[in-house]
């Protein structure tokens, strides 16, 4: 998928294994129903990303998706806020996780993150601020 102009919101059902490339900033992109198991690239800033395991409109105790080994997300900017159930650490020795210019707060599972918690490295997955 790819979004060369402005978007607001995105939602994907089910699990998202290929690439979504974002050429704007996006207020939200969620994934219901399913995991974050492939590649998003947003070129600028973006507010919320969901990945979440239902279908129904998320609340603070309602997420339940898996960042998945294969998952990359990278954001030319800032996203205010990633979140997602559960996450993976190992991927047979291939890096993969979150690379961006900045950070609001990242939640997986039951690690929050903030900008200074960064860098973090678990196995193959690691969160990373750009140079």
């Amino acid at each position: 998928m790819t979004a060369p102009g402005n978007v607001g919101t995105i939602t994907l059902s089910g699990t998202f294994g290929s690439a979504a490339r974002i050429g704007s900033s996006p207020s939200k992109l969620e994934i219901e129903g399913g995991d974050l198991a492939g590649l998003v690239d947003v070129a600028g800033n973006v507010g919320n990303i969901t990945v979440s395991s239902r279908t129904e409109p998320v609340t603070h105790a309602q997420v339940g998706g898996r960042f998945a080994a294969e998952a990359t997300v990278t954001v030319g900017g800032r996203p205010n806020r990633l979140k997602t159930g559960a996450y993976e650490t190992g991927n047979d020795g291939q890096a993969f996780g979150v690379l961006a210019r900045g950070l609001g707060r990242i939640s997986l599972g039951g690690l929050t993150l903030e900008e200074e918690d960064v860098p973090l490295a678990q196995g193959d997955f690691s969160v990373t601020i750009a140079p």
